[in-house]
């Protein structure tokens, strides 16, 4: 069998109903199903594009850093032959950034499907707002189990006025995805397999480095997987394997200055000072009261005497120990410690 690695010229995602749909395929120049992705319905999905042309999706973890496969970079690891742009669109690129550095796995081989995995360093920082913010790296011993439904996104190689796809697909078992009718033994601890046995959903060439992501209880998005290979698009027996964002998580971190969690167990309230968003509980001291207040229409939990809040957001709260105040508390935005609003 021909496993290839998913970047270069092909479809992106595509929904397959048949073998002979299946062999059709490589025909076409756009998706074939999927979903069309809302506008900052992704905020953390990139464009990485090679001399101008979208090639590969990456996921951005912080401020200065995404992450991506490996194989994006087989033909050179220039960073100035790369730039990176967000939004649902590939052109005309969106709050384009410029890449200073390419990181690539130390163990990664070119040609092969084990740690297949690289970081982007931009030159400036992003701009979080509401339609491009980081998403949420699981710790390295989140489990995400077989059957979890996640999210796989990206435009594939296609023409430029295509919005981002969005596809719905499931976790498969390991034991399941190497069966002798399936990878036979090829995927290891550090991949996992996501897609439709029976051959429906996948992602494709052009979609390699992008996410594939899973909301928690509280609708906070974590990178489960990057994209980054398959045999064919959607076959039958044949779903996507991607690199295990959890078998890495550990080396992300050495790499980048991209260690503050997403859930925030504590807050000292210090004036003046904002902390990264999402964010999604606080603590409360006990013993004094005072409101808080955002300014925008979001939902946020809060989590008091270990109970889950739902805060609307625009409305005022009272609540025992620290006083919050945002001008800007919306996903992807910044919160900031501050004075009591009184009245």
């Amino acid at each position: 069998l021909k496993h290839t690695v998913r970047s270069g010229p092909g479809s992106g995602i595509i929904l397959l109903l048949s073998m002979e749909r299946a062999r059709m395929s490589a025909t076409y120049d756009r998706i074939r199903g999927g979903s069309t992705a809302q506008e900052g319905e992704w905020p953390w999905q990139a464009s990485l594009k090679k001399n101008g042309k979208h090639y590969c999706g990456a996921s951005l973890i912080s401020e200065r850093y995404l992450v991506t496969a490996a194989h994006c970079f087989q033909k050179t690891k220039d960073p100035k032959n790369y730039t990176v742009s967000f939004g649902t669109k590939v052109t005309p690129p969106y709050m384009q950034h410029y890449v200073q550095q390419i990181i690539i796995h130390e163990d990664y081989i070119q040609g092969e499907k084990h740690d297949d995995i690289a970081i982007i360093l931009l030159t400036e920082k992003v701009s979080f707002k509401k339609d491009v913010h980081r998403v949420c790296l699981p710790e390295a011993t989140q489990i995400f189990p077989p059957g979890e439904g996640v999210v796989v996104t990206g435009w594939g190689a296609l023409s430029y006025d295509v919005l981002l796809q969005k596809a719905p697909v499931k976790i498969i078992d390991t034991n399941t995805c190497n069966a002798q009718e399936a990878y036979y033994g090829m995927v290891q601890d550090t991949m996992l397999c996501a897609g439709y046995m029976e051959g429906n959903i996948d992602a494709c060439q052009g979609d390699s480095g992008g996410p594939l992501v899973h909301p928690n209880s509280r609708n906070i998005w974590y990178l489960v997987g990057v994209v980054s290979w398959g045999h064919d698009c959607g076959k039958i027996n044949k779903p996507g394997v991607y690199v295990r964002v959890t078998a890495y998580r550990n080396w992300i971190a050495s790499k980048t200055e991209s260690t503050t969690p997403c859930m925030i167990e504590s807050v000292i309230a210090v004036m003046g000072v904002q902390i990264d968003f999402p964010v999604s509980r606080w603590r409360f001291l006990e013993g004094t009261s005072s409101n808080v207040v955002f300014g925008s229409r979001d939902r946020l939990s809060f989590l008091r005497r270990s109970t889950l809040m739902p805060l609307v957001v625009g409305g005022a709260l009272e609540l025992p120990g620290m006083s919050l105040f945002s001008t800007t508390a919306e996903t992807g935005g910044r919160v900031r410690l501050g004075r009591p609003v009184l009245g």
